[in-house]
């Protein structure tokens, strides 16, 4: 304490390692009288009390780093040397919890998350213990899948400037910065002592922000962030909870057709190039064209997943177009209409068909038996290729890496 000016510093000292720290200062002039002189002190609990040279008797709070004056001054208690056998102990209990909700949007209604909705988080950093804390930090980063959405940084009841530019704000708290209680000045770094754990508003540090969510985000947004203050001598780092929003995203499917003359039993053009729309297949008859499609979902799960293409109505599929011959220890496989090569595209003018990841499947043109089936009736007269990837449908991709397949069939002209 100072007996010089009016005010009254306060150190925490740590015996083990002979350090202090600054815990705050107070300024109370009609308490702390600069020409008075203190002669001792006691303390009970997170009290401190102390008898001044003019017979004052200040209590001095830790938890609020307040002062005020106990009772009339006393001449009987002039140069009274106060002291106690107590040893107080003074130790922060620091915790911050976190929670999000989405803010109004119309992207999804009610409690679904979708691509384009805002989320709002919410930090409440609470000490709980019987000294306040000084030199409290908050840091937290923007959760992957999100976006900041620009001057929605909060704290307490003061917008928080964010970093960056205009043209590119960061949040603010993206890098370590001082928070606090309300009444001890919110920025100023100093986490009073709260004994009212159901109002978040007296001396809580409260920290908000939003973000929006991607156009393809991951299936689940999590976020924690982390809380510092100087403790004992020592910085201590509590991270508060986890919290995960799952987003609804829906699938993004996109299909490219394309097809090759792979020639005649006379004439067999095998390695033939793969065209697409813009480029006419020329064929005569005896012909055989090969379709291949490729999917790609750069979006959520499409369940119950249904690729369907008409066999031209000039021409006649082959129903075992890819049949195997036996071979030793690996019987004949027959009636095999339908190619497929799970994870593996296919681009214009690739003379080959793509191997499938982990391995190609030969299905059969019979019906329930597996993924595909080939027909030679329906569909626009002449049968219908089929890949049906059942409930499960199509995992899941995202715009970098979309889950992504092959399917082929073969017909030929009469």
């Amino acid at each position: 304490m100072s007996n010089s000016v009016p005010f009254v510093d306060t150190f925490k000292i740590n015996p083990a390692n002979s350090t202090s720290v600054f815990v705050g200062r107070v300024t109370n002039a009609a308490v702390i009288d600069a020409t008075d002189f203190y002669g001792g002190f006691a303390a009970i609990g997170t009290q401190i009390y102390g008898a001044t040279l003019k017979g004052q008797l200040i209590q001095y709070d830790l938890a609020a780093l307040t002062v005020q004056q106990n009772g009339a001054a006393a001449t009987s208690r002039q140069a009274s040397d106060l002291a106690s056998c107590l040893y107080p102990d003074l130790t922060p209990t620091v915790t911050g919890l976190k929670s999000v909700t989405k803010v109004a949007n119309p992207v999804s209604p009610g409690t679904i998350v979708r691509p384009g909705d805002v989320l709002e988080y919410a930090i409440i950093v609470r000490n709980a213990g019987t000294v306040a804390v000084p030199s409290a930090t908050f840091q937290d980063s923007i959760p992957a899948g999100t976006k900041y959405v620009a001057n929605s940084t909060w704290l307490n009841t003061l917008p928080v400037a964010d970093a960056g530019t205009v043209a590119a704000p960061i949040m603010p708290f993206v890098t370590a910065r001082s928070i606090g209680s309300p009444e001890a000045g919110a920025g100023n770094g100093l986490l009073l002592v709260d004994a009212t754990p159901g109002v978040t508003t007296d001396r809580e540090a409260a920290i908000r922000f939003q973000v929006t969510v991607d156009t393809l985000p991951p299936i689940q947004v999590n976020n924690t962030d982390n809380v510092t203050y100087v403790g004992s001598g020592i910085g201590v780092t509590v991270s508060t909870n986890t919290v995960s929003t799952p987003i609804v995203v829906n699938p993004n499917i996109t299909l490219l057709k394309l097809g090759r003359n792979i020639g005649s039993a006379t004439s067999l053009t095998p390695n033939a190039a793969f065209a697409d729309g813009t480029t006419v297949i020329g064929v005569k008859p005896g012909d055989t064209v090969e379709y291949c499609i490729v999917y790609r979902n750069a979006g959520g799960v499409a369940t119950n997943f249904v690729l369907t293409d008409n066999v031209p109505v000039i021409m006649n599929a082959l129903l075992g177009a890819y049949d195997t011959p036996a071979q030793t220890g690996i019987p004949a496989q027959t009636n095999r209409g339908v190619y497929w090569a799970p994870g593996s595209g296919l681009a214009v003018n690739a003379t080959a068909r793509p191997a499938g990841v982990p391995a190609t499947i030969l299905l059969t043109s019979a019906s329930g038996d597996d993924q595909g089936t080939l027909t030679t009736t329906g569909g626009l007269g002449k049968g219908m290729m089929t890949l049906n990837l059942g409930t499960a449908g199509l995992l899941a991709g995202t715009h970098t890496i979309p889950t992504t397949g092959t399917v082929c069939f073969q017909a030929k002209v009469p």
